[in-house]
């Protein structure tokens, strides 16, 4: 084991530091959303066009020149969604190293930040074309082809809308639809990018252009990317359906009718836990149909304004690692996380309302991609008090059905020991599955995929108390750890969310993943020649150099434990064992005392143990009650109040948390 001589990195992700959205940022960093990175950068720019973009470049290249200096350059937006270093221009790790400067001083890193480039440039109605900025956001471009006329492609955005069209593009993020003939990425829109080299040249890119199968899920290896053509669609409306709280029994073979029947824009979101999903339906139909409501928009990552602050029980339910509170944490949480989930219907009312539709027809362009959901958004808000931990994969379609009985396996043997703590459940957060197309870009997920599908696993953690895993944490490694071991090796993991130790597994490196992984350092050779572009992080998958060991790393998602004192801090008691899976022995994860303390294994197999209760009447008529009163501003006030008092207070005693 390796260790390091200083461990204050692990100690700021598990800091008390804990502003309120929009999370403060030092000066000279640059934040992600999560906590989980921060890019330590020389100089951050803003700038407002292509033309700012090329004399930044010119003047940067230049200083570094005299300089002496090696530049480094990436653009990403505030509070950027990433979990991983691939945002950072001159750090290979996702949180800089204490004790002094996280980049050498032979280099120059410089941060483009695009939230100022997010404007519509130019509209051209009779060709239904619009021109924008990599920075704009996809609910304000949906909402901006609406007032021009138009619509966005079906299918082809992620839901969360907070994120920016040229983020979405570099990372290879996707939508929902499904079928050649259906748009399922933001890149099937695009018609022509133009782009800024290292020495400020401006290129415009189109689809015979030798570059352009760099462009999307090329992390901005080729350069930075400042206008985009898109080609949009004339206006329709969507006809959406949910299917609610479905017994996951069948369920691929579920997703496949529903597939079959024509539905081409399909999300389902998987709580296995509960052994219930839930599917999203869209189809686009013209305008003739009417909609249900003009107002309803997508509901799936919701304003949770009117939504119970139950902060400090999910501080509770994390630290409770023996499972002392078991019964009322589970009941507690259960009820509000399964209405949050499998619960829920695809569309609703803006605003925080709790309630949602599982049937009617909208306008497509407020149906698509969520609505800004600050300071109320699930993995951010006062409500959970949460930061998210996300990971997801792609594999096809025909591995569809061992996946799904290897996370039902892991849960039978490891999270319900062969039945004996079924009660027990995941907490706060969701499996999505989404099907595509295979793609052409070389760094593409689906890249020569015949039917690709999006596996994306996400739950919520505690940011009061990350000196613990997740509760039940282990759960969610050993799903990433499935996508990296099995499927004939084929699992590819999106490079905007996963982890810096997703990529750098030194057992499953990811450049043999990418057939055409070479194809792409030849584009990188030919445009970007010194690498000005090219992320630490980035250069680490290339030469298939592995993560290392250190006390705590497990804890900060920066390796797979392989011996106890991964999965704690040093100086702390040993809480947390690495111990093999009981479903996939030849996986090791950080396990708490509830699954391996003899005492506290003896409890399992009576009682509240064995059967679930977060579906009781009463805490249905409670859940009820705390909607109205959240309603009003006094009462809400009330309940706020209380629930930060409550977080203020040192954890229950039976807990057993140690400080």
């Amino acid at each position: 084991m390796q260790c390091r001589p200083n461990l204050a990195r692990t100690a700021l992700r598990v800091s008390k530091e804990r502003p309120a959205p929009p999370y403060d940022e030092p000066a000279g960093t640059v934040r992600g959303a999560y906590s989980y990175v921060l890019c330590e950068t020389d100089a951050v720019i803003e700038p407002n066009s292509t033309d700012d973009v090329a004399a930044a470049l010119k003047a940067y290249s230049a200083q570094a020149r005299a300089q002496n200096q090696t530049l480094k350059v990436r653009l990403t937006q505030r509070l950027f969604h990433s979990s991983a270093a691939f945002t950072c221009p001159a750090q290979s790790e996702s949180l800089p190293q204490q004790g002094g400067a996280a980049n050498p001083p032979s280099v120059l890193a410089v941060s483009i930040i695009q939230n100022t480039m997010s404007k519509v440039l130019s509209v051209d109605k009779e060709a239904l074309q619009m021109r924008v900025q990599p920075g704009i956001h996809l609910w304000d471009l949906a909402q901006a082809a609406g007032a021009h006329g138009m619509t966005i492609s079906v299918g082809s955005v992620p839901v969360f809308g907070g994120l920016t069209l040229g983020g979405t593009i570099a990372a290879g993020a996707h939508g929902s639809g499904d079928g050649p003939a259906a748009a399922d990425t933001p890149m099937d829109m695009v018609r022509e990018v133009v782009w800024v080299d290292a020495a400020g040249e401006r290129h415009v890119a189109t689809p015979a252009s030798p570059e352009w199968n760099g462009l999307y899920g090329g992390l901005g290896l080729v350069g930075v990317m400042t206008e985009f053509l898109l080609q949009l669609n004339p206006p329709s409306h969507t006809r959406f359906k949910s299917l609610l709280k479905v017994s996951d029994k069948n369920m691929v073979q579920d997703l496949e009718r529903i597939l079959n029947e024509g539905n081409s824009d399909v999300l389902l979101v998987w709580r296995p836990d509960m052994q219930e999903y839930t599917v999203n339906m869209m189809t686009e139909v013209n305008t003739s149909v009417p909609v249900t409501d003009p107002e309803l928009v997508n509901t799936m990552l919701a304003d949770l304004r009117y939504e119970a602050p139950i902060g400090s029980a999910n501080r509770d339910n994390q630290g409770d690692i023996r499972d002392n509170a078991f019964g009322i944490m589970n009941s507690v949480l259960g009820y509000f996380v399964e209405r949050l989930t499998v619960g829920r219907g695809w569309a609703g009312k803006p605003g925080g309302s709790v309630a949602t539709d599982t049937e009617g027809v909208g306008l497509t362009n407020r149906l698509q991609t969520t609505m800004p959901c600050a300071p109320n958004c699930l993995f951010a808000g006062k409500q959970y008090d949460a930061t998210a931990y996300d990971t997801e994969f792609t594999i096809e379609f025909e591995h569809l059905q061992q996946w799904v009985d290897d996370v039902k396996l892991v849960l039978q043997k490891d999270l319900w020991r062969d039945g004996a703590t079924r009660a027990r459940y995941l907490g706060p957060g969701y499996m999505w599955l989404r099907v595509g197309s295979g793609r052409p870009e070389y760094l593409a997920t689906q890249y020569g995929m015949k039917r690709p599908v999006f596996v994306q696993s996400t739950w919520l953690r505690s940011r009061e108390i990350f000196q613990y895993p997740m509760r039940y944490g282990y759960v969610q490694d050993l799903f990433e750890l499935l996508g990296l071991a099995k499927y004939n090796g084929t699992g590819r993991f999106h490079w905007g969310k996963n982890t810096d130790r997703t990529f750098t597994d030194p057992r499953f490196p990811t450049r043999p993943r990418y057939p055409a992984f070479d194809k792409m350092l030849e584009l990188q050779a030919r445009f970007d020649p010194d690498k000005v572009f090219e992320p630490p992080l980035f250069a680490k998958v290339a030469a298939e150099r592995p993560y290392t060991h250190f006390p705590g790393c497990a804890l900060s998602y920066e390796c797979f434990c392989t011996e106890d004192a991964h999965c704690n801090l040093p100086g702390r008691q040993v809480d947390f064992k690495c111990l093999e899976s009981s479903a996939f022995p030849e996986f090791k994860v950080c396990k708490g005392p509830a699954d391996w303390d003899p005492t506290l294994l003896a409890r399992y197999g009576k009682g509240i143990w064995v059967k679930r209760t977060d579906a009781s009447p009463l805490l249905k008529l409670a859940g009820g009650v705390s909607d109205q009163l959240m309603r009003h501003p006094v009462t809400a006030g009330l309940l706020t109040a209380s629930s930060s008092l409550m977080s203020s207070l040192p954890m229950l005693p039976v807990l057993g948390h140690r400080k």
